[in-house]
């Protein structure tokens, strides 16, 4: 349920928080929700960010969930369809190697489709990723380097 490598860059940003921002905010009367609302979250937007685009991301790709859950073929995803593409192309080219024949009038631009489709797919991504890029860069390198 929970991505663990997500769980671990979030440990890492908490933990470079100073403890004594803790500290100071529990002196001026800060409880617990206070101090993760208003001194933690902010902080760690960076890997707030990193995080929120990799489960996009997850969820974007998830072709199974669609082959699993969908029944009408109006409603079909892109990612589904560039599966079975895939999956159509290596069935292709299996029986070409096995020696059987395909009744077509050429040869299918198979390749071709398939990564005009591909392009079609990480589109919507790409323009996701120009806006979390900033928090993207800083949240992969903060376990990086050691003060």
């Amino acid at each position: 349920l929970i991505v663990p490598g997500n769980v671990f860059l979030l440990r890492v940003f908490f933990q470079a928080i100073p403890a004594s921002l803790y500290e100071s905010a529990r002196m001026d009367g800060a409880g617990e929700f206070t101090m993760l609302a208003r001194i933690a979250l902010p902080l760690c937007k960076a890997g707030m960010a990193t995080v929120t685009f990799f489960i996009i991301l997850l969820y974007w790709n998830d072709a199974f969930t669609a082959l699993m859950y969908t029944e009408d073929p109006a409603l079909t995803p892109l990612q589904l369809m560039l599966t079975r593409l895939v999956n159509y192309v290596q069935y292709i080219k299996q029986s070409e190697i096995s020696g059987g024949l395909i009744a077509s009038g050429g040869a299918l631009p198979e390749n071709s489709l398939m990564f005009a489709m591909c392009c079609i797919a990480t589109g919507p991504m790409l323009f996701v990723f120009s806006f979390f890029q900033k928090y993207f860069v800083r949240g992969l390198t903060a376990g990086a380097i050691k003060e």
